[in-house]
């Protein structure tokens, strides 16, 4: 939660710096919430269970295809997916003591 605050202040600065110099700056920010439980890959930004797999991109790199990227604008917003997704995690009791 305080990075996500430090990235939107960081951004704001940023436009504010390159606005003085007459040049507009455009920024995109995207969340994702991925949870790994057993073996297996879950977006918790969404309300079905499906398994997603780690793709490897000749450019991009590892990426996740079908994982919602949920464009974000403020700290806030993030937290609001973040409670969101808590609420879809899986949670399991054990045997255990």
């Amino acid at each position: 939660p305080r990075s996500c605050e430090r990235l939107f202040e960081m951004i704001e600065k940023q436009k504010e710096q390159v606005q003085k110099e007459g040049t507009p700056l455009q920024t995109t920010v995207l969340a994702s919430y991925l949870e790994i439980y057993q073996e297996k890959m879950y977006d918790l930004l969404v309300n079905t269970r499906t398994d997603l797999q780690v793709r490897l991109h000749p450019t991009l790199g590892p990426h996740v295809p079908g994982l919602i990227q949920s464009p974000v604008t403020t700290s806030h917003e993030v937290h609001e997916l973040l409670d969101f997704g808590a609420k879809n995690r899986a949670v399991g009791a054990t045997s255990m003591n």
